[in-house]
């Protein structure tokens, strides 16, 4: 988020594209009043979450060890995600 504010505060600012999925939901609160009355576009990147919102994944579903979609930021699955992975 810190970078999104940065650029969001440079002049000249015409569009951002920024992470958001119902698991990032933190740009609603940092993000979007901000780039609305500044008339800065958003062009939103993975809003179905790599994958995991698409409906073609399930419990059973696995990845290769070194794939991003096993570790969110800090290695470790957000519990959305846990939580998503186990409903199906």
């Amino acid at each position: 988020m810190d970078e999104a504010l940065w650029c969001l505060n440079q002049p000249g600012c015409v569009s951002l594209q920024i992470i958001f999925n119902i698991f990032r939901q933190k740009p609603i609160e940092t993000i979007f009043a901000k780039a609305k009355a500044q008339s800065v576009a958003l062009i939103v990147r993975l809003p179905l979450a790599s994958g995991l919102l698409s409906g073609r994944m399930s419990k059973t579903t696995t990845f290769p060890a070194d794939d991003h979609r096993n570790f969110n930021r800090d290695g470790q699955l957000s519990m959305w995600e846990k939580r998503l992975l186990e409903f199906r």
